[in-house]
């Protein structure tokens, strides 16, 4: 599938088969994390990969009782060592160490589903207790928690608010009428106009092309 399909289809599953993945499917998915772009290329984050079934369990228990990710046959735990970051960029370190770790959770989530593996971002656990089931020390903090395996449930389109409620220009709250006029397409804008111009020209003359084949009579045939 392209990305644009593989960014449209993606699913938050939560109900897994129980079936083992193949160990070259981890490794595509791990990989595509180890490319993620990072602040400043730091790469500051690790994953630890979970299969141990008590383990995985320990995970399910740290996520607030959510044991439907114990059935994920793999389960990965994105960190990030903060203060990696906060040596080369101030305060701001830890938003970016925060940032880059979603890029590397996004791309092993979007490589998991073009490879046909489910999976669902999941963001609250407990830390301290995340800390202790997987020995993280101190100093690194656990950021996400992504269980993988194949889907046993189909879930719908979940609803997405409308592209112009969300999107500004230049400034914000600058709403944007039509994204072709916004983005200097004025072609296809104008060519929008015309369209739209010729199509109510068409329908009108119908109207009255129908309304007079009503009020003229017909004429009838000569004998």
């Amino acid at each position: 599938m392209d990305v644009e399909e593989c960014i449209k289809t993606r699913r938050a599953i939560r109900k897994f088969l129980d079936i083992d993945l193949p160990k070259d499917k981890i490794v595509a998915i791990l990989e595509a994390g180890r490319m993620a772009p990072t602040a400043g290329n730091l790469q500051n984050h690790e994953v630890i990969v979970v299969t141990d079934k008590a383990l995985r369990r320990a995970v399910a228990e740290a996520c607030l009782q959510q044991y439907w990710i114990a059935h994920a046959p793999v389960i990965l735990v994105v960190v990030a060592e903060h203060e990696v970051q906060k040596m080369h960029y101030g305060k701001r370190g830890e938003t970016y160490s925060i940032q880059s770790a979603a890029n590397v959770a996004m791309n092993m989530i979007l490589q998991a589903h073009a490879l046909g593996v489910s999976s669902c971002w999941v963001g609250a656990f407990d830390e301290e207790m995340m800390r202790r089931s997987l020995g993280i020390p101190g100093k690194v903090t656990p950021l996400t928690v992504i269980p993988l395996g194949y889907a046993d449930e189909q879930v719908p389109i979940p609803p997405r608010k409308s592209f112009y409620s969300t999107i500004w220009l230049e400034q914000y709250g600058n709403q944007i009428r039509d994204v072709n006029l916004a983005l200097g397409e004025y072609g296809a804008f104008l060519q929008g106009k015309i369209n739209k111009a010729k199509a109510g020209t068409e329908e009108q003359v119908s109207r009255i092309v129908r309304h007079l084949a009503k009020i003229i009579p017909k004429k009838k045939p000569k004998k």
